[in-house]
């Protein structure tokens, strides 16, 4: 890489205050590789790098990272793959599962049991049952159109089991690895708005955001001011497959 190139890589280190809501700092750090979207559609869309930590510097996982385009609309060329959630072992897989608006959404039983899978919440709201080893399919953000839906998402006979779908309208997101860091690719140069979401998240809306300015290739340093909230028990005592109505 040529030496402007490696001049251009920076990275902001974001406090966030669950009071102020201020963010602060600026550090030095390398850019990771990318993941790849389904198309390319630029020839100067650049990577966007993030590394999300809590305040001890310990790595958080599984957080939903994504970049929203501040100004203009986000080119139809882009898609990203439909979402598949399982019902594994009485429980949602993956616990948060991530899709980008008007997407299908395929529902798959794992499981030797009927769920009946429901949303708690939301404008796109889905009741149905669904055997053992069959699918069902739904269309991601159906309803009215809302650019931040989390859906929560549970059962019915097993009322331990909990989960979330995220929809979004961006094509550009997706979850920290166990190190933390999370990878977008073939991001257009401009002006985004970076969330950082997790249910477990400890602060407004169970996110926290970051105005970006994408030159070319940069990694945004994220420090959470609280560890994630520990996960709710996916487990339960009773299976209830004895009522007749399933």
């Amino acid at each position: 890489m040529c030496k402007p190139c490696r001049d251009n890589r920076y990275s902001l280190k974001v406090g966030y205050s669950l009071k102020a809501g201020s963010i602060t700092g600026l550090l030095i750090k390398h850019a990771v590789p990318a993941l790849m979207l389904m198309q390319t559609w630029s020839a100067h869309a650049e990577t966007l790098s993030v590394l999300v930590t809590t305040v001890d510097g310990g790595a958080v996982e599984g957080a939903v990272v994504y970049a929203e385009p501040s100004a203009g609309a986000v080119p139809s060329e882009l898609t990203t793959p439909p979402l598949l959630i399982a019902q594994k072992d009485k429980a949602f897989a993956p616990y948060i599962g991530v899709v980008q608006r008007n997407r299908t959404v395929t529902f798959t039983n794992q499981d030797d049991i009927t769920h009946h899978i429901y949303s708690a919440a939301g404008n796109s709201r889905f009741s149905f049952k669904i055997a053992a080893g069959d699918s069902h399919e739904i269309i991601a953000g159906a309803g009215e159109p809302d650019p931040f839906e989390v859906i929560s998402m549970g059962c019915n006979i097993h009322d331990w089991m909990s989960g979330y779908m995220l929809v979004l309208d961006t094509p550009w997101f997706t979850r920290t690895n166990q190190q933390g860091r999370a990878v977008l690719s073939q991001v257009e140069p401009g002006t985004y708005q970076l969330n950082v979401w997790h249910p477990q998240l400890q602060a407004a809306d169970n996110r926290v955001q970051q105005r970006v300015e994408l030159h070319s290739d940069q990694t945004v340093v994220i420090e959470l001011a609280q560890p994630l909230a520990p996960l709710p028990e996916q487990s339960g005592e009773d299976d209830f497959d004895f009522l007749e109505e399933y």
